[in-house]
């Protein structure tokens, strides 16, 4: 580590506030990077020279400090980063008083160190962790053992089924980078065997992959839950299904995408891939107006001869309770002989047979998906 104009701003503030005393730190030529004095920034310290050849502490009382020109009474001690003289601070002031306080100041200088330090490894641990993430999601990605690389740099294991997550900020007059970083922390805090993305950052998409279990549902759920009382935002999430091997990632992540943006769940807080396949997909017909307009035609049959919908609500409930009779009376609060003049008045305004799977697939698809 070397002792930049940042990291030496930051031990000159912390010592500051410790000893109340003027605080100079030196780099590793002498040369003065941060100071509580500005004036002095740039300049050598003669001071702080010594202190680099020799390795010792270098002290001048008053009488001292009138014999060398420009130097003031204090101390200067050599700042040690992983057994290196990486530079020197100065606390200037009565020898008899920053003598004593020199350990304290050495013991902050080296706790802001190791701090930076390790803020320095996490975060370019999470590019790392980023930069794979986002290899992994793309679909037939050339570069297989960088990914094996990665992987194995940051300690990722690649191996057992993955399922991928998108976490979306919909209150987007509170999104800021800073806050935006804050959710990643959120997230590893809350589980530290992710990886967390935010290359989506332009549409407000934090993008999770997880290992698979049989908890995935109530996993994003909880997650959701955990973020919103943590920072009050607002927060819509999805999750992808749940395929082998890593050519299934991608797959996942295009599933878990095409959850969230199905317009048919927009009110839903978190939608799962997996709970209703054949809805999501039929979901991608929307863009293709002549399809739709075809898969819908029982419905609108039914909505033109019956405005007050009492037949789609009748065979929407029919389909829900799987075509059971019995549990669709009950619902509707109806005698038998009633559903069944509806379901054959049904059938005549549809033109389906509903004793034919073909057709009742039809009715479905339009009730369920069109409706």
């Amino acid at each position: 580590m070397q002792l930049n104009e940042y990291t030496a701003g930051k031990i000159v503030e912390r010592s500051y506030a410790i000893v109340g005393f003027p605080i100079n730190v030196m780099n590793d030529k002498g040369i003065i990077v941060a100071s509580s004095d500005p004036s002095r920034i740039n300049t050598v310290h003669d001071g702080a020279v010594e202190v680099l050849r020799t390795g010792n502490a270098v002290k001048l009382d008053k009488l001292g400090a009138e014999r060398i020109k420009g130097a003031k009474e204090g101390i200067n001690i050599p700042i040690i980063f992983q057994s290196k003289i990486i530079g020197v601070i100065g606390v200037s002031g009565p020898i008899q008083v920053v003598e004593e306080l020199a350990q304290l100041v050495n013991m902050a200088t080296e706790l802001i160190l190791e701090n930076l330090e390790l803020m320095s490894k996490l975060h370019t641990d999470r590019k790392h962790k980023e930069d794979l993430l986002e290899l992994l999601i793309k679909p037939n990605h050339p570069d297989n053992d960088y990914v094996d690389n990665l992987s194995q740099f940051i300690k990722y294991d690649l191996t057992g089924r993955k399922v991928v997550a998108i976490i979306k900020i919909s209150n987007v007059e509170m999104m800021t980078a800073t806050l935006f970083q804050e959710l990643i922390d959120e997230i590893y805090m809350y589980d530290k065997g992710l990886l967390v993305s935010t290359f989506s950052m332009f549409k407000r998409e934090i993008v999770v992959l997880k290992n698979s279990d049989k908890n995935n549902s109530q996993w994003i759920k909880e997650l959701v839950r955990y973020m919103e009382s943590h920072k009050g935002l607002t927060i819509r999430a999805s999750l992808g299904g749940e395929f082998p091997e890593l050519d299934g990632i991608p797959l996942s992540y295009q599933t878990a995408r095409l959850a969230l943006e199905n317009r048919m769940d927009a009110r839903k807080k978190v939608v799962c891939y997996s709970d209703d396949i054949v809805k999501y997909q039929f979901g991608t017909l929307e863009n293709t107006p002549w399809i739709k307009q075809q898969l819908r035609t029982p419905l609108t049959a039914l909505e033109e001869a019956d405005p007050t919908l009492g037949l789609v609500l009748t065979i929407k409930t029919y389909l829900i309770q799987n075509c059971d009779q019995q549990q669709t009376c009950k619902k509707l609060g109806i005698h038998r002989n009633t559903l069944r003049y509806r379901l054959t008045r049904i059938g005549e305004i549809t033109s389906l047979d509903f004793n034919k799977l073909n057709d009742l697939f039809k009715m479905y698809a339009a009730v369920n998906y069109y409706a």
